[in-house]
């Protein structure tokens, strides 16, 4: 063979060669992160899932009706009458013991309910007829009758202070003068005798009057003591009644709390109702069951959620960009949704981490094809992390086994 040929054919083999280094350098593509995605809204979709198993007894909305929030959509059966287990509600949630309470001598309907309800009615029964007999309330209107008559004694006992010292004083003056005339013996002794006796009769008589009007001042005290006792007692007793009260209206309140969550299917939003299967009357639903779902109102921004394992997640960060090929719709037929990279999960859940997609164009594809707004429909997004050139995929793998 001419060495031309050979020469040649080295030099073609080598600009092949080296062409083929240049291009794989020059040569970029995307690096992806694919994982499942779900489509959705800001406010997504409730599902309202029966907590027990039982029968439906009566479905109050139909479908597409717009619920409210709180609204109870379904209820299953029980041995409660709901009507009356409403209006007991409406009135323990702000019961106050002291207000008109006529409505709880009513006969209810309460089924399992039936004893936390008993027992808040007897203790309010009880409180009511402590507050009716009023026997703390007599005895203290006994005891302030028998107060004031004895502070009018009092009174009297005390204005009658001066008389009584100046008659003392004056029979203590006489004596004094008796005493004198005694020894000089102007008078007898027969006299001075009964002057001594006036003096210890009126001095006797003093004495008596200042412990009386001592007693009287203590039993006023006493009565007085009696009646902040009475008061003290009868905060007391109150306090005790209202608070058996109260406990058992927390009770009751939880029972019919428990009662709701195990019975009534509530919407917690306002929303759009969308039945999961043709539901009706009598018919069997299982715990855990999806009965429906509550479709927001407000439910125009659209976002994706998506489940990406980590394997390769740290090369996700927000702001790249997101090719979404829903199932629903084909992309050879339809095209992509091209979404960003909204927000980040900073733990992972079960099986990866948590992205969140935006799609500033809404649902128009690349075809220009305005989707259609289905909640929950799925389909696969690809993270489009960064380019790479084609020559480092071929090194990293090298790099890699060298470094170890």
């Amino acid at each position: 063979m001419p060495h031309w040929i050979i020469r040649w054919g080295m030099s073609v083999i080598f600009l092949i060669f080296a062409g083929l280094i240049a291009g794989s350098y020059l040569l970029k593509y995307p690096q992806i992160v694919v994982a499942p995605i779900t489509i959705t809204t800001i406010n997504p979709p409730t599902d309202l899932i029966a907590k027990t198993t039982g029968r439906i007894d009566t479905i109050f909305a139909k479908e597409g009706a717009t619920v409210h929030q709180d609204e109870v959509v379904a209820m299953l059966q029980n041995s409660a009458q709901y009507p009356d287990v409403n209006k007991v509600l409406e009135h323990i949630e702000n019961f106050d013991p002291s207000a008109d309470n006529s409505w709880i001598e009513q006969n209810y309907s309460m089924g399992e309910l039936q004893s936390p309800f008993s027992e808040f009615r007897t203790q309010y029964l009880n409180y009511q007829h402590y507050i009716k007999a009023d026997n703390i309330g007599k005895k203290r209107r006994l005891l302030e009758r028998q107060t004031e008559q004895y502070k009018t004694y009092l009174r009297q006992l005390t204005s009658q202070r001066g008389l009584i010292k100046r008659d003392y004083e004056y029979t203590l003056i006489n004596f004094r003068r008796d005493s004198a005339l005694y020894a000089d013996r102007v008078i007898s002794s027969l006299e001075y005798e009964r002057s001594a006796q006036a003096k210890l009769q009126k001095e006797n008589a003093l004495a008596s009057y200042e412990a009386s009007l001592t007693t009287t001042e203590l039993t006023v005290m006493q009565m007085e003591q009696q009646l902040l006792e009475l008061d003290l007692q009868y905060d007391n007793e109150t306090t005790t009644y209202k608070n058996q009260i109260n406990e058992s209206r927390t009770r009751l309140l939880a029972q019919i709390r428990q009662w709701q969550q195990n019975y009534l299917l509530i919407s917690p939003i306002v929303g759009r109702l969308s039945f999961a299967k043709f539901w009706s009357s009598n018919q069997h639903i299982q715990a855990g069951e999806k009965l429906a779902t509550i479709i927001p109102a407000d439910s125009s921004e659209v976002v994706g959620i998506m489940e990406v394992p980590s394997a390769g997640f740290g090369r996700v960060a927000v702001g790249q960009t997101v090719n979404v090929k829903l199932n629903g719709f084909p992309y050879f037929e339809y095209g992509l949704l091209k979404g960003v990279v909204n927000r980040i999960s900073s733990v992972p859940e079960k099986d990866g981490y948590i992205v969140e997609v935006t799609f500033p164009q809404g649902l128009q594809s690349t075809y220009k094809e305005q989707l259609q707004l289905i909640q929950r429909m799925d389909g696969t997004g690809d993270i489009i992390t960064r380019d790479q050139r084609l020559i480092q995929r071929f090194i990293q793998p090298h790099r890699a086994f060298f470094d170890r």
